[in-house]
């Protein structure tokens, strides 16, 4: 599903498992998931999604180890939270449940044709 559609209506996929691709950081001990590095960058931590548990298989431990370079492209298969509004940051959600991450070397950019 596209990111863009989580914000834009985050009430719709509360308490739904859903697939969403972006860039994880690693920032004041937590992992959040932006829709981009630009939004990231731009500093809009309410469009981030903090992941709140993982499974930690061995592909998650991957994408975890590229964490310490900075952002990470990656898929996301988890629950997400809607009513989750952050800890101390505001947040658009939180993915719980997760199932897996994966690594995506590659992200299309720019709206989908």
């Amino acid at each position: 599903m596209s990111f863009y559609k989580l914000i834009a209506t985050p009430e719709k996929y509360d308490g739904r498992l859903v697939s969403v691709v972006g860039f994880i950081v690693k920032t004041f001990d937590q992992v959040v998931l932006y829709p981009s590095k630009e939004r990231y960058e731009a500093d809009v931590p309410v469009e981030g999604i903090e992941l709140i548990g993982t499974s930690m298989d061995p592909e998650d431990q991957k994408v975890m180890a590229h964490l310490s370079q900075g952002l990470a492209p990656v898929m996301v298969l988890a629950v997400f939270d809607g009513k989750y509004a952050g800890s101390g940051i505001p947040r658009l959600g939180a993915f719980r449940n997760i199932v897996g991450i994966r690594y995506v070397p590659r992200i299309p950019e720019g709206p989908a044709q």
